[in-house]
């Protein structure tokens, strides 16, 4: 397994898809595209070879990986239900805090 392969696997590891192609900016305020497929380590080939212009490569996917959701476990729950309610807070204030919490933890 070559260099490229083994950070192509490490990084598709980490994605739930594959680009769709590659941009490559140009210098110039431009972008050069080019199709991913047969230039799968494009992009690892381009900052081993261009070190000063790490970044001006990125792939491009037709939508955006999906993260899986992280709930609220039962001790948040309690935490945020005694640190409103003991503050004599009312419903909105509690629904506020468990979205903030939420927001957080997904973000």
């Amino acid at each position: 397994m070559t260099g490229y392969q083994s950070k192509k696997k490490a990084a598709s590891a980490k994605l739930e898809q594959e680009p769709v192609a590659w941009r490559t900016f140009d210098g110039e305020g431009s972008y050069d595209y080019r199709s991913y497929e047969n230039n799968e380590d494009y992009g690892y080939w381009w900052e081993e070879r261009h070190p000063n212009h790490k970044g001006w490569v990125e792939p491009l996917y037709t939508a955006p990986p999906q993260r899986t959701w992280v709930g609220l476990t039962d001790d948040e729950y309690i935490h945020i239900t005694d640190s409103v309610f003991h503050t004599g807070q009312g419903l909105v204030a509690y629904y506020k805090a468990i979205e903030a919490k939420l927001k957080e933890k997904n973000t």
